[in-house]
């Protein structure tokens, strides 16, 4: 692998942090098989805040793995690992069935307004099963679409336009909403905007950095914000970390503000702890 990504025709000598690697690899390819079985991830919610009133409108999903034998492993590790290994569908339906039953615990007492956003991966999505798994999990956990929020990606959607499409048709007929993520990261295309048929866009990360730092990173931002509203998108600007960046986006009128600003992601005691806080702001 590391003579391809050299370039053709080369070779390379397996050196001691290249075996070190996949020692690495293999023990946590392991390890992730008992973590799935011995059902060893919990689920944090990051609140998302609305800009202008401060109030909690949602919170994003986000699997967090602890392992007995390594402790808290990275996401940025295992979630690639996982999709290498063709493990990804499994560990995405269980977050989707543990963030309904979120959902419904949340309605039951009495926060039907909040919604729950589910990242979606690519080779999840892509399944013929999707679909049906997921209206399963709807019914198994009595949650109510329009408290569910699924957020897929632009490479993800880009992999098969009609047949994206149709999928994105039928989970919208049927309540649930779609959110665009790490929108500007992907293709980015106005074409596919037009057809695609979701709910909100979500701003990576990357361009929020930029506010304050590079002026053409704003009026990146205000352009992606314009646009949105023209076609009727609500907006979640993710990763904001500063007052200074949530003024900015208050100005530009930002729908939603999701980051360390406002909370890092929460164990599901504290995330309704902070719930109940901004409810009464």
């Amino acid at each position: 692998a590391a003579a391809k990504k050299s370039g053709k025709n080369r070779w390379c000598s397996f050196s001691e942090s290249m075996r070190a690697e996949l020692y690495e690899n293999v023990l946590l390819t392991a390890q992730l098989h008992n973590a799935i079985q011995n059902q060893e991830f919990i689920l944090y919610y990051q609140p998302q805040v609305e800009a202008v009133s401060g109030k909690v409108t949602g919170f994003e999903a986000l699997v967090r793995w602890i392992s007995p034998e390594l402790g808290f492993v990275s996401p940025g590790s295992f979630i690639p690992l996982a999709e290498r290994k063709g493990l990804i569908h499994e560990i995405g339906r269980w977050v989707m069935g543990e963030a309904c039953r979120f959902a419904s615990r949340l309605a039951i007492a009495g926060h039907k307004d909040i919604r729950i956003a589910v990242n979606v991966s690519g080779q999840q999505f892509s399944r013929d099963d999707f679909l049906d798994s997921f209206q399963r999990i709807l019914q198994e956990t009595a949650a109510d679409p329009d408290q569910i929020e699924l957020e897929i990606t632009e490479t993800a959607m880009m992999k098969s336009l009609e047949g994206t499409i149709s999928k994105l048709d039928f989970i919208r007929n049927n309540g649930a909403h779609i959110s665009l993520d790490d929108f500007g990261t992907g293709y980015s295309s106005l074409n596919y905007l037009l057809k695609m048929p979701f709910d909100t866009l979500k701003i990576d990360k990357s361009f929020i950095d930029m506010i304050g730092l590079e002026a053409k990173g704003g009026l990146i931002i205000e352009a992606i914000m314009s646009l949105a509203h023209v076609l009727e998108k609500s907006v979640i600007a993710e990763g904001v970390e500063t007052r200074d960046q949530l003024q900015y986006l208050q100005s530009i009128q930002c729908d939603t503000i999701q980051g360390y600003y406002y909370s890092k992601p929460l164990p599901e005691k504290d995330a309704v702890e902070f719930l109940q806080h901004r409810k009464d702001l």
